[in-house]
């Protein structure tokens, strides 16, 4: 299965939690359930699809232009892709430079929370 194809399916559902269209809880829980499905379709790419969906909560919780419930929400929900992350980090994961690219996820993480 092609790695980029699986990963943009997410894309769309991820430009709606950018986008801020309905209500912030609803349309973030519908887009980790998606990637979570997606994930389980596609395990072995379940930590770049993870990666990709912590991302675009990340910019969307540092996005100007959102609602600030938007923003906060999305600051809230990023722990469940970053949990993900971390235990397929520490479970069988092969990717080269994983924990890096964790923690990179995590100090940005710390850095909106600081910014809040």
């Amino acid at each position: 299965m092609d790695m980029t194809s699986t990963a943009s399916r997410i894309a769309p559902r991820g430009w709606r939690v950018r986008l801020g269209q309905g209500r912030p809880d609803e349309g973030i829980e519908r887009f980790l359930e998606d990637l979570r499905q997606q994930a389980l379709l596609a395990e072995e790419q379940a930590f770049t699809l993870y990666e990709r969906g912590c991302r675009e909560l990340l910019t969307a919780a540092a996005d100007p232009d959102l609602d600030a419930d938007w923003q906060h929400a999305c600051r809230d929900y990023t722990w469940r892709p970053l949990e993900e992350l971390q235990r397929l980090c520490c479970g069988q994961c092969n990717k080269p430079g994983c924990r890096d690219r964790l923690m990179r996820l995590f100090r940005r993480l710390e850095r909106l929370q600081q910014t809040a």
